[in-house]
């Protein structure tokens, strides 16, 4: 069964919000094959110079313990065009979803 962006989504929030920052570390060094002391911020102090390690992983935890995350999620895709269209709905001007001018 194929799971849909949303209910992905969902998913990744909900086995985000189970992680410590050395969860979230560890995982990250399994999956991209990152090594190293804090890897994840040494990639965020390289463009953030002026950011103190501790009080960026007691925030990262912090962010975590509370499920206060951003997904940032690509839904806009054929088959939303596809699913709009059948509704009688169109992505018109700036974004808005109207109804389709029947021609």
């Amino acid at each position: 069964m194929q799971v849909g962006p949303i209910a992905q989504l969902f998913e990744y929030a909900s086995l985000m919000s189970g992680l410590t920052y050395s969860d979230l570390e560890a995982k990250l060094k399994q999956a991209r094959g990152l090594t190293g002391e804090n890897p994840i911020f040494k990639a965020v102090s390289a463009k953030y110079p002026d950011i103190e390690e501790a009080s960026f992983v007691d925030s990262v935890n912090e962010s975590l313990l509370n499920g206060d995350f951003l997904h940032a999620l690509a839904v806009f895709d054929q088959i939303v065009v596809n699913v709009l269209w059948e509704l009688g709905l169109v992505v018109g001007e700036k974004g808005r979803i109207e109804p389709r001018q029947h021609t």
